[in-house]
Formats: C-alpha cells, sequence, structure tokens
C-alpha cells in the first residue's frame, strides 16, 4: 500500500477510490487495506 512516488507514504480505504458492490466490500476493503498499511508501516 505505499506510495511508489513517495517513500513511507501509505495510501488506504477511501482514498484510493476502489469500486465495489453495495454490501460491505468497500467497508471491508478499507479495512483490510488499514491493516496491511499498518503491518508494511511496523516492518520497517
Amino acid at each position: 500500500m505505499e506510495s511508489l512516488l513517495v517513500e513511507n507514504l501509505y495510501l488506504i480505504g477511501e482514498i484510493l477510490d476502489v469500486d465495489g458492490i453495495c454490501g460491505g466490500y468497500n467497508l471491508g476493503f478499507a479495512w483490510i487495506s488499514g491493516i496491511l498499511a499498518g503491518e508494511g508501516v511496523c516492518k520497517k
């Protein structure tokens, strides 16, 4: 989830504007991308 242009800039959740079917998919992506970004930050 780290930006390819700016080091240590992580983009997550709604800022990525992922289109999904209504019913929780967008919320699920927001939560999962937040978890992945947090794990990525902790590994550095």
